[in-house]
């Protein structure tokens, strides 16, 4: 049992595909682990900027993970379409 469990243990270490975001993936276009208010803008999201200052909490300019996801129900829900690529 002892040696199940540690397996099952490891087994999460192996990859970390767990801990990924499919908002990160789909809208953080230069991939700094920060969302900005422009790649909204050019992932095709109609997000105004007060909104987008509301779901900043930390202030800085940027969402990160946290701040995304807290706030997807009311930042996310209009976007459509496929982002632009940026990435290069």
């Amino acid at each position: 049992m002892k040696k199940l469990f540690a397996l099952t243990v490891c087994m999460f270490f192996v990859s970390d595909a767990f801990a990924d975001d499919w908002r990160m993936k789909k809208y953080d276009l230069d991939a700094d682990g920060l969302v900005s208010f422009s790649e909204l803008k050019l992932s095709r999201c109609p997000i105004k900027q007060g909104l987008f200052d509301y779901a900043d909490k930390s202030g800085d300019g940027f969402l990160n993970k946290k701040e995304l996801r807290k706030s997807s129900t009311y930042t996310l829900v209009r976007c459509k379409g496929k982002p632009a690529n940026v990435r290069g």
